[in-house]
């Protein structure tokens, strides 16, 4: 965050961590860049994680609202993610 910050981005930027990215051990932590490592420390999320900064790291990640129940869209992203693994 230090060199994000020295490079010019404001301290209210949005940021999130992703650990575990499409497990059932999935976490997501949002904040700013001012807090996110306050926050990531004190829930002890640890590696595998994914760093996203900027505007898109704001948005909800719980889209479940737009699959249609029944489509099967669920499954099949399980199944491709599992083949990933």
């Amino acid at each position: 965050m230090t060199r994000l910050r020295a490079a010019g981005a404001a301290a209210d930027h949005p940021a999130a961590v992703i650990a575990s990215a499409t497990l059932a051990a999935e976490r997501i932590v949002r904040g700013t860049l001012a807090n996110i490592v306050s926050r990531v420390s004190a829930l002890e999320i640890t590696p595998p994680a994914l760093l996203v900064v900027g505007n898109v790291a704001a948005f909800s990640a719980d889209l479940s609202h737009l699959i249609p129940a029944g489509s099967g869209v669920e499954a099949a992203a399980v199944e491709r993610a599992g083949a990933l693994a």
